[in-house]
């Protein structure tokens, strides 16, 4: 699906089956730029294609593509071969040298939940949960790693690189000089969305919200044009989730996957994986705060308890 944003501006929905809604970006002036590429799958790059030649365009006319993270929904395409990318430009931000632990591994998963649970959580077509990190999207060549404050030239006008980490470690967000924001998945409807870090995230979001964006594009949905709502009721769930969890572990919960399932109020499926990965990263933060204590075997925490 196609929208016009404005006259240089196209947002590119790709539906993926059994995983939703992922958005490019197509900038279209003298220089041909793409803000990120949808998955390396056959379904997201016949899609890709097909939209981009509904704008006059074929992937080889690409000058540079901008990827917002590495995720493989984001990145994954960059690295796919049966779009020929010609000579474009992979530019994106580089990943630190250390990078924090991700809560949302399979195996970190797996070690938190019951062994007889894991063949419910499979997805609709019966195979595990695809890991997080695409092998596909690790073997890109990038042309340019950006650093935060420098600008990407567009042709008639750039974008200036905002770090936005949190989501993930090499997280961007580009600013364009017309106050359009592409925002990654750093502000979504629906947000929060998953994260690594959720300090690195509120601070983030407080980065994103001085900019006062006209607009902003997300890697998910559609446009989000009332910046100050979205953002504060972002930061009202992130609230109200501090406060159910401590409140579950005030009554004895003293698990992750038990407060995962006081998030689903009891129900098991799919999105005990993504509860999972919300809850591990707010207790991290609320330990960090001095709120609780965590007791751990090595990185997995074995026990929870209120801070005395």
């Amino acid at each position: 699906m196609l929208e016009r944003i404005n006259d240089k501006v196209t947002r590119i929905s790709i539906e993926e089956p059994g995983r939703g809604n992922v958005n490019v970006y197509a900038i279209v002036s003298d220089i041909v730029t793409l803000i990120d590429c949808g998955y390396n799958s056959p379904h997201s790059r016949s899609s890709l294609h097909a939209d981009l030649a509904q704008l006059g365009l074929h992937p080889s006319g690409v000058d540079q593509i901008v990827l917002t993270h590495r995720h493989p929904d984001h990145a994954g395409g960059a690295a796919g071969s049966s779009l020929p990318w010609g000579q474009a430009r992979m530019i994106a931000f580089p990943v630190p040298d250390q990078l924090p632990l991700s809560p949302s591994s399979i195996s970190t998963r797996k070690r938190y939940m019951p062994e007889s649970l894991w063949s419910v959580l499979l997805d609709a077509n019966g195979t595990a949960p695809p890991p997080d990190e695409d092998s596909s999207a690790q073997a890109i060549r990038f042309d340019r790693l950006v650093q935060d404050g420098e600008t990407v030239d567009i042709g008639g006008g750039k974008l200036t690189v905002l770090h936005t980490p949190g989501h993930c470690a090499d997280h961007i967000s580009l600013m364009g000089d017309d106050g359009v924001l592409f925002g990654g998945d750093a502000v979504l409807h629906n947000g929060p969305p998953a994260l690594e870090c959720l300090d690195s995230y509120t601070n983030s979001i407080g980065k994103i919200a001085a900019c006062q964006a006209a607009a902003i594009l997300p890697g998910h949905g559609s446009v989000i044009d009332r910046q100050d709502e979205t953002i504060a009721r972002t930061l009202n769930r992130l609230e109200a989730t501090d406060k159910k969890l401590l409140a579950a572990v005030r009554r004895g919960i003293d698990a992750p996957f038990g407060l995962a399932l006081e998030c689903t109020e009891g129900r098991i499926h799919r999105g005990l994986l993504f509860w999972l990965d919300v809850v591990l990263v707010h207790l991290f933060s609320l330990e960090r705060r001095g709120d609780i204590h965590l007791t751990r075997s090595g990185e997995i925490i074995e026990s929870i308890a209120l801070a005395r």
